[in-house]
């Protein structure tokens, strides 16, 4: 997992290793309250794995608690993947 700071705007790209499923990720964040697209949605030609994701207008404390709990259902996907294979 990767995350691109921005240089402008206001979303950031998570971008996920090919193994994690950004389309299956997408329905559990928004369950957890976040508002993410998958960014496959986005791609024809390559095939770009991650989330887009808002970042405006929270508190720092948020944001911390946030990272926390998008990397721990992130975390979730890879053990289920790997145990389901």
């Amino acid at each position: 997992m990767h995350l691109n700071p921005p240089r402008q705007g206001l979303h950031l790209a998570l971008i996920l290793d090919k193994n994690i499923n950004d389309v299956a990720l997408e329905p559990k964040l928004h369950k957890a309250g976040f508002a993410v697209r998958a960014i496959s949605h986005y791609c024809r030609n390559s095939r770009e794995n991650g989330l887009i994701m808002g970042y405006c207008g929270f508190s720092p404390e948020l944001y911390e608690q946030a990272g926390g709990t998008i990397s721990h259902i992130v975390a979730n996907e890879v053990k289920y993947n790997i145990y389901n294979k």
